[in-house]
């Protein structure tokens, strides 16, 4: 089970039938109360970390899983095991998220008639400048894998599209907005990484993380020394990648 904000998600599923960390098909969507009230109950003791009006506000206006009647929401699912052959395919470009026609009540920050009241002010602190594209209702736009923002989807797509996964992310277009971001899409080099990112550095997995947290401390490395190391052995083609090489630079 994975647990997303209700209105990032609610955009998201426009797009996916897939889950955004797991990538498997959702069966249903229904309200985590345990974290809900962790989260409440955070958010009392640090008021400072609560998001601002305009935000909730923003939030509950994509949100479209609430209902008064129910609780969980079931979604039509795909058989994994119709079709072994096809489970060992290997991807192709038509297993990659596509771009999608974004519903009137929906806007990024590039579409005619976006306000203030459809932003955050992390949003205005991050504002494009000279991008020279204006999104006219019902233009194809995409969906950030990392912030669930809405983006543009004028081509060419290689600052926003992940050579490897297919999946979209804005940090090079404009500045992520999702706190914590440690650059999504950048090159590895330009990585911003730090001890807080070990607990889930391996896709999210806490216990293969916790692995490498043990190995770094057991050498007295930093991950940026780890980072490091693993770059200079990809210029020694001492590591190697599968299929896309070394792009790191």
């Amino acid at each position: 089970m994975h647990s997303f904000c209700a209105g990032c998600y609610s955009v998201w599923k426009l797009e996916s039938s897939q889950c955004p960390t797991c990538r498997k098909e959702v069966e249903s969507v229904y309200k985590n109360h345990t974290l809900n009230n962790l989260s409440l109950a955070y958010l009392n003791l640090n008021p400072n970390k609560c998001r601002s009006k305009e935000d909730l506000l923003m939030l509950d206006k994509r949100n479209t899983l609430n209902s008064p009647k129910t609780e969980m929401i079931k979604c039509e699912v795909v058989d994994s095991d119709s079709n072994d052959e096809e489970d060992n395919r290997n991807p192709t470009v038509n297993d990659f998220p596509r771009p999608f026609h974004l519903r009137s009540s929906f806007k990024c920050r590039e579409c005619v008639g976006y306000s203030s009241s459809d932003s955050t002010d992390s949003d205005n602190l991050y504002q494009r400048s000279n991008t020279g594209n204006i999104c006219q209702e019902g233009d194809t736009h995409l969906i950030c894998s990392c912030c669930f923002r809405l983006i543009s989807a004028v081509p060419p797509l290689s600052d926003r599209r992940c050579v490897c996964c297919g999946r979209f992310f804005c940090h090079l277009y404009w500045k992520c907005s999702k706190p914590g971001c440690r650059g999504c899409l950048s090159k590895f080099k330009d990585m911003d990484l730090d001890e807080k990112h070990l607990s889930e550095l391996i896709s999210k997995n806490p216990f293969e993380s916790e692995i490498l947290k043990n190995y770094l401390v057991s050498k007295n490395m930093k991950i940026k020394d780890l980072l490091t190391h693993c770059l200079q052995k990809l210029d020694l083609k001492q590591f190697t990648t599968t299929k896309f090489g070394s792009k790191h630079k």
